[in-house]
């Protein structure tokens, strides 16, 4: 298996809470969900993402907002093994397997202020 990487559109941040949605048809294993972030240092982001496996919904995963100060322009935003992405920079390898298809939805949203430019990525093992 070949890890692969499938990114989203680039989309700008802002204060009101923005989504994108990253689809695949297949099977394979999710590892690792996260956003190519671009704005401000001083930007606090609350993000999370959602996930549906073969047309059911991971429950509780995604269901609450990681926060987290960037303390730098251009930042790797990861989520973490409940959906939060807070993790900067350090892959959490989620290890998510999936038989049909994947679908992962990045709420996304900074504290004030807004623009710069966010893409959703997944890395997935396609089999």
């Amino acid at each position: 298996m070949q890890l692969n990487t499938i990114s989203s559109n680039t989309s700008s941040w802002g204060s009101t809470e923005q989504s994108v949605t990253i689809s695949y048809n297949g099977a394979g294993i999710l590892q690792n969900i996260y956003i190519q972030a671009s704005g401000s240092s001083s930007w606090t982001s609350k993000c999370r993402a959602t996930v549906t496996i073969d047309g059911m919904a991971l429950p509780a995963f995604g269901s609450v907002n990681g926060s987290v100060a960037w303390g730098a322009s251009d930042v790797f935003l990861f989520a973490d093994s409940t959906g939060k992405l807070n993790v900067i920079d350090s892959r959490a390898n989620l290890a998510i397997p999936f038989r049909s298809s994947l679908s992962v939805t990045i709420y996304f949203s900074v504290s004030s202020g807004g623009g710069g430019s966010m893409v959703g990525k997944l890395e997935i093992y396609r089999y």
